[in-house]
């Protein structure tokens, strides 16, 4: 849980402390903390600290031919190129990471692979394609409290905005129950973006309120991320019309996401920043708001991230159309209707 972090964070440093001067004959166990750091890190937005526990548990791993461990290690491998924008690659490591799962008889490696899917095609701007997939994970797993935010999240991504609005009048109404474990910030930052990109102001008000707390850190299921919390706030003050607000919370998402060392998850902030700007349009907005976007579109062209080229096509479509003074500028990656 959120609440929870700091104490991960000093017991994981404690014992890769300790970690590291144990004999490496005890690789199987050490790679594991070297791992629970590397998420803790995630967590806190430590992208130094990250990558070299991650380092150190490849290492291990690779020291040994131990079937769980592989798989262990090539799943994480998965996010973890993912974070440093290599989208192919990181569909390739969920892959093998399947096979390898099946191969050492592990009960979760379809779901793993099913989870990471998902987040490859939201890197690559091709959630709707997951539509029905999705929707029969729910299905299936109807305690399963993440995959109802899943659902909801990719239906807005998909379009679907009547069935997205009843969807969250329903969560709204019960407070959005959500079991508390490592999916419980992820649900509702899913939540948050379906709400800011339909307009739900009811819902935005209330998952504001129980974002904000947890603003600096990084949503991460332990085989997703998703951006830190601030980039959802943003979104949210965004839709709701808090224009200075969103403001504030982008700026925060950009320092945080440039400390991690993602360069998806800064062109993410950068493009959802140009959207606010064009919006909020006070005296150089427009320019910042250019700058930003073009900083975002060139490594999106080039390492094929479609959720950020998708989005800076919305901003430029829009801004082109708009008349002088027409400050209405939309993205997918922030909000597509006005609250009501």
């Amino acid at each position: 849980m959120p609440q929870t972090l700091e104490l991960r964070v000093r017991w994981t440093s404690e014992a890769v402390t300790i970690t590291d001067t144990f004999d490496r004959t005890f690789a199987t166990a050490l790679s594991g903390v070297y791992l629970y750091r590397c998420l803790c890190a995630l967590e806190d937005a430590d992208g130094e600290s990250l990558r070299r526990a991650a380092t150190n548990a490849r290492r291990l791993v690779e020291s040994k031919n131990m079937p769980f461990d592989d798989y262990n290690m090539t799943f994480h491998s998965a996010w973890l190129a993912g974070l440093d924008g290599d989208v192919a690659q990181a569909e390739q490591l969920a892959e093998a990471a399947l096979s390898l799962g099946a191969a050492a008889g592990q009960p979760d490696a379809l779901t793993v692979y099913g989870a990471q899917l998902v987040f490859v095609r939201w890197l690559q701007g091709r959630l709707p394609e997951l539509l029905d997939a999705v929707a029969q994970n729910r299905a299936d797993s109807p305690g399963f409290d993440v995959y109802r935010a899943v659902d909801c999240w990719v239906k807005a991504n998909a379009g679907l905005d009547d069935e997205v609005r009843a969807n969250l009048d329903r969560e709204v109404d019960n407070a959005f129950p959500a079991y508390e474990d490592q999916h419980w910030l992820t649900a509702h930052t899913l939540w948050a973006h379906a709400a800011a990109m339909i307009g739900h102001r009811d819902a935005a008000v209330l998952l504001r309120g129980r974002l904000a707390p947890w603003h600096r850190q990084c949503t991460s299921t332990h085989i997703t991320f998703g951006g830190v919390v601030a980039q959802y706030l943003g979104m949210i003050d965004h839709a709701l019309g808090d224009l200075d607000s969103a403001d504030d919370w982008y700026r925060e998402a950009l320092t945080l996401h440039e400390r991690l060392a993602s360069p998806v998850l800064v062109a993410w902030t950068q493009a959802a920043w140009s959207a606010l700007l064009r919006d909020r349009d006070h005296d150089g907005d427009r320019t910042r708001a250019r700058e930003l976007l073009d900083q975002a579109i060139e490594p999106a062209l080039r390492h094929g991230w479609g959720l950020i080229e998708s989005a800076a096509q919305s901003i430029r479509d829009r801004a082109s159309a708009s008349r002088p003074g027409d400050s209405t500028v939309t993205t997918d990656t922030t909000n597509r209707r006005a609250p009501r």
